[in-house]
């Protein structure tokens, strides 16, 4: 017999799986699009894209594990970081 959380998390892998395997697909599509721009400029757009998305998952989830959190004061800084 199997148990619910064992029927989750194969349901979870096999979306991951079909996420992934979509975007690997796609992946060719958006080089393409991209041979116009300059290096430096897709590094700008994926630092910026980057932060952005991490900054939404720190807001998104705060009940992460205290080290992981965004610091609430600037002393806080130094501590999360070592």
């Amino acid at each position: 017999m199997t148990s619910v959380r064992t029927v989750e998390q194969t349901r979870m892998g096999i979306a991951v799986l079909l996420v992934s395997d979509i975007g690997w697909g796609v992946l060719p599509l958006y080089w393409r699009a991209l041979s116009s721009m300059n290096a430096i400029s897709v590094l700008a757009y994926r630092l910026v894209a980057t932060l952005v998305a991490m900054v939404a998952l720190l807001v998104a989830f705060p009940a992460c594990p205290p080290r992981f959190r965004w610091p609430r004061s600037p002393t806080a800084c130094s501590t999360a970081i070592t």
